[in-house]
């Protein structure tokens, strides 16, 4: 209301004060839900130009779990996303090439969709395995990962979160990665609503 009232949220032993306006959180709202993973009103384009524009000076592990840039994906399905994508999850944002983010939002939206229809987390090739389920080798790195350092490690701004990875199926400096399905990213530019699975 407009009476400066103050509301108090306390989570994880931290409390934030911050004041409270129907319409800026209507308008919150509105702004984010456009980018959420799981919602109706999801738009890719919109999800593209929020990473490229916000997220340009992150890694993409940080980007993905901003929840100003990308509401509702968390770690399994950043991990899990960024393995389907081909992506290294210590790579810069502003490294990553335009296909490359762009397959990278449809496999987030794709597995996110899947989560929420069916109640459970989709099938995990690299999130907590020793075995990569995509090229099948002993490849699954683990490590903490956040703060946008240049090689990914953790620079304890709270941001980091543990993540694995196969180091041969998402390389750390691709050379013509992000060059196939070429055409199903161009699909994905006109149906950037609805974001079909990624086919290899």
């Amino acid at each position: 209301n407009n009476s400066g009232s103050y509301t108090v949220a306390e989570a994880w032993d931290t409390t934030v004060n911050y004041p409270v306006s129907a319409s800026s959180a209507r308008g919150k709202f509105t702004n984010l839900s456009s980018r959420d993973v799981c919602s109706v009103l999801f738009n890719a384009q919109n999800m593209f130009t929020s990473l490229r524009q916000l997220g340009s000076r992150f890694n993409i592990s940080d980007a993905l779990l901003n929840q100003e840039i990308c509401p509702g994906v968390g770690n399994i399905i950043k991990i899990e996303s960024l393995h389907r994508s081909k992506i290294d999850p210590r790579r810069m944002v502003n490294s990553i090439a335009d296909i490359e983010l762009r397959r990278l939002i449809r496999n987030t939206r794709q597995y996110s969709m899947e989560w929420l229809q069916t109640g459970r987390a989709g099938i995990k090739l690299v999130y907590n395995q020793t075995v990569c389920g995509t090229c099948k080798g002993m490849t699954i790195k683990m490590q903490k990962i956040g703060g946008s350092s240049i090689d990914g490690s953790s620079s304890g701004n709270g941001m980091s979160r543990v993540t694995f990875w196969c180091t041969s199926c998402q390389p750390f400096n691709p050379t013509s990665q992000g060059n196939n399905n070429s055409n199903n990213d161009n699909k994905m530019r006109q149906k950037n609503h609805y974001l079909p699975p990624l086919r290899s």
